[in-house]
């Protein structure tokens, strides 16, 4: 049996066994998100592969450097830097535009390429297929489902063989539908089991926790379960404190978010964690992670004393259920920020994030509606107290603006406004200062005058504009291609 194999059972010794019958020199890794989040499993094979591969053919690992870095950095460890890019030189607080969940896609896309040059490089001449077996693919983050749908469906079973293993529970509707195309489903029988020395509730808990609570054996869960909650905390606690040290973002994005967050300060130390998590989940654009950690964090945050945190966490959640097709869910939590908060900053940047909604995503749009949530915006923006916030949050709200005047038809009016944000940037800032947002205006602008010129000639061309004058200018528009659309 040489395709592509799907192996169901309810424990993973179980899996397994059937897994080495089938596959006895496959690389098995594991995909439990709770161990690295997005990529768990991903991230083993690559660093099985990579060495052999940066070692034989540089040139196929530098034509895939940038998607084999995105979203797994620590394997630079393996194949050096990532290419430089604004994006990814901005500091936090400057980004206004995020890549979602397309943009992973892409990455995914081309990890997927790799590794069908890999296999394809190392199992010429052989008879032997590249094997790889995920378990726990039940348990995977959606990002990793997705990647493991795409490779299911472009693998050559002949040259690099994929076994699913899973329990019964159902999966992402991707992977679900790839693997009913593409491979045969095997069903792994329930061993008998030895029985097992006596342990008091405690000990399991402390052996469900080592584990990152990741064991499926009932007995162990079930200890976890009856354990003392206090002494349970501290367990995770302990836990997550080993990991500290040397812990990737993947790790800090699953394990110690997911300890942190059940460890005995939750409030705190566990709030804390997963804010950072999310943040690294918003900048890479790991679009089903940052829902997932934003509610969570929403979970461990009391509005009243936390209400920037609560406020994020649920301002990104909000934005990556776009995304990923949640829109109903993504307006619920705009209104739930909304309703809970008086704070101006808050209904300022939720009245723009609605305005995108109804301008951009649901359907039917409504741009009049858009251009009332967009006017409320800018009408906070232009009163804040600080100056420095009250000039770069009046060109985002007037970009944002632009965008609603484009969508209604007044192309003329839209270029005004990006052409004022763009002249009182330059004027009150450094060449150094917001570059990322400000090359994102002048793509903007481009792409008004591009529209303007298809209805009046020689707009673009005679545009001094289109013209880099300086090393902002250069650089800007020489990375446009780095930045989404506004979201």
């Amino acid at each position: 049996m040489m395709g592509h194999l799907r192996i169901v059972g309810d424990r993973r010794p179980d899996r397994l066994r059937l897994v080495r019958t089938h596959a006895g020199r496959a690389l098995v890794v594991r995909c439990h998100q709770r161990l690295r989040g997005p990529y768990t499993g991903i991230d083993t094979v690559l660093r099985a592969v990579l060495p052999e591969a940066h070692r034989r053919w540089p040139a196929l690992v530098d034509a895939h450097r940038v998607e084999l870095l995105y979203g797994m950095p620590e394997l630079a460890q393996l194949i050096g830097p990532a290419p430089r890019t604004l994006a990814g030189e901005a500091p936090f607080k400057e980004r206004t535009r995020f890549f979602g969940s397309g943009m992973i896609r892409c990455m995914s896309q081309g990890i997927v390429t790799f590794l069908l040059d890999y296999a394809r490089r190392t199992q010429a001449g052989s008879d032997s297929p590249l094997e790889l077996a995920f378990e726990e693919v039940h348990a995977a983050e959606s990002t990793t489902q997705e990647l493991l749908a795409l490779l299911v469906r472009r693998a050559d079973p002949r040259l690099l063989r994929v076994l699913v293993s899973t329990t019964a529970e159902a999966l992402t509707g991707e992977l679900e539908a790839a693997l009913a195309n593409t491979t045969t489903t095997l069903h792994a029988p329930a061993a008998d089991r030895e029985p097992e020395a006596h342990r008091g509730p405690l000990e399991w808990a402390a052996a469900y926790v080592d584990g990152d609570c990741t064991d499926d054996d009932p007995q162990v869960v079930r200890g976890y379960q009856e354990a003392d909650r206090e002494a349970v905390a501290r367990l995770h606690d302990r836990r997550a404190d080993s990991l500290e040290g040397t812990a990737s973002w993947g790790v800090r994005m699953g394990a110690i978010a997911y300890h942190r967050e059940r460890g005995s300060d939750p409030a705190g130390a566990g709030r804390t964690a997963l804010l950072a998590a999310q943040r690294h989940a918003v900048a890479t654009g790991f679009s089903a992670a940052v829902v997932d950690l934003g509610l969570r964090g929403r979970g461990v945050s009391d509005p009243g004393i936390h209400e920037h945190d609560y406020w994020e966490f649920t301002r990104e959640a909000a934005a990556a259920c776009i995304p990923i097709g949640r829109l109903d869910e993504s307006m619920e939590l705009y209104r739930d920020l909304l309703r809970r908060f008086t704070n101006p900053k808050i209904h300022m940047m939720t009245s723009y994030a609605i305005a995108m909604l109804h301008t951009r995503f649901l359907q039917p749009r409504d741009h009049e509606l858009a251009l009332q949530w967009q006017h409320n915006a800018v009408a906070i923006a232009g009163i804040l107290p600080d100056p420095a916030e009250r000039l770069t949050f009046s060109v985002f709200h007037d970009n944002g603006l632009a965008l609603v005047e484009m969508h209604r038809g007044n192309r003329t009016r839209a270029l005004e406004l990006v052409e004022s944000c763009i002249a009182r940037l330059d004027e009150a800032m450094d060449d150094g200062q917001w570059i990322l947002h400000r090359s994102q205006l002048l793509y903007n602008r481009a792409r008004l005058l591009v529209a303007l010129g298809a209805r009046g000639r020689g707009v673009c061309r005679l545009h001094p504009a289109c013209r880099p004058r300086s090393l902002l200018h250069r650089l800007s528009l020489g990375a446009r291609q780095d930045l989404p659309r506004p979201r």
